[in-house]
């Protein structure tokens, strides 16, 4: 039984580079408009997630906004506070602190620290998912 031409064959495998290069070109334009790549846009001041992405043909230098994400968002509107001391955060509920009830508190890492041990905090940094608080 003959199998397919050697011939074709290599044909076939040196066209692949460029079928290649013309899928990366297609895949560049959607419906006749340029699509670069997904860039942030805003990002949550108190944990760090990235809120919004936009599709950006040139990359900026300006880095994204800073807002709330939704998680956050809400538990400062139950009334939680939000420690945030440089690349760490922990969210605390307590009748000791009606003044910065709902609010974001920044704190240096040392006091960060002993709310953690006196308050039982659970504290988090910001490329870690946190846990859900009761």
């Amino acid at each position: 039984m003959p199998g397919p031409d050697k011939d074709q064959l290599r044909a076939l495998y040196n066209s692949l580079p460029g079928f290649v290069e013309d899928l990366e070109k297609r895949r560049a334009l959607r419906g006749g408009k340029p699509v670069g790549q997904k860039y942030p846009t805003r990002c949550c001041g108190v944990c760090g997630r990235m809120c919004f992405f936009s599709d950006i043909i040139q990359p900026t230098d300006k880095p994204p906004e800073l807002s709330l994400c939704e998680r956050c968002q809400n538990l400062l509107a139950d009334g939680w506070t939000a420690f945030v001391a440089m690349d760490k955060y922990a969210f605390g509920k307590s009748s000791n602190w009606p003044d910065i009830a709902g609010k974001i508190a920044p704190i240096t890492p040392e006091q960060m620290q002993m709310l953690a041990d006196k308050h039982m905090l659970d504290v988090h940094g910001k490329d870690a998912k946190p846990k859900d608080e009761e």
